[in-house]
């Protein structure tokens, strides 16, 4: 199952979307993303296209 993910760069605070599907679960996609070094916004289930993505940002953006 791909995952799609939203993150911000903890340093330069610019979004980035990252799709996986080697991940059993959000938590450990999300826990991977945090040790990196980005603020996870969301995980999706599902390959989500970009413009899905940048739908659900600009609705809930914070």
């Amino acid at each position: 199952m791909t995952r799609t993910a939203l993150v911000r760069n903890s340093e330069t605070k610019n979004l980035k979307i990252f799709r996986a599907d080697d991940y059993r679960t959000q938590s450990e996609m999300a826990q991977d993303l945090r040790g990196n070094g980005f603020r996870v916004l969301k995980i999706w289930n599902e390959d989500k296209t970009d413009s899905e993505v940048d739908n659900w940002e600009l609705l809930n953006r914070k």
